[in-house]
């Protein structure tokens, strides 16, 4: 592969046409649930193999409106999952606490 096989993440803004900033593509680098397309840490650089480039594009292509509604609507439905499952193991904790507190105020009564 040749330099001209790889893009930087200014590079791959632009030829996204302002699409997709620098900045997101650095969120999406450091989040699994936003996963960009694949890219090489040398040092301190991204780069963006081309050939990443055009498949990642190839996977978001979508046939219709309804199509990707619906994947953004399962994205949502995972996280309201996993906030939920955080709550109730946070309840689960703040119950055993309660518990723990109420039976040292048994102890202290005469």
């Amino acid at each position: 592969m040749t330099a001209q096989d790889y893009l930087s993440p200014k590079q791959l803004a632009a030829l996204l046409g302002g699409a997709v900033s620098v900045k997101t593509l650095a969120n999406w680098r450091s989040d699994p649930e936003e996963p960009g397309p694949a890219y090489h840490r040398l040092g301190n650089r991204i780069l963006y193999p081309r050939a990443s480039v055009d498949e990642w594009l190839e996977r978001r292509l979508h046939k219709s409106t309804r199509a990707y509604a619906g994947r953004r609507a399962d994205k949502g439905d995972r996280q309201l999952a996993l906030k939920r499952a955080a709550l109730a193991m946070r309840r689960k904790a703040l119950q055993r606490e309660l518990d723990t507190l109420e039976a040292e105020l048994d102890d202290l009564k005469p």
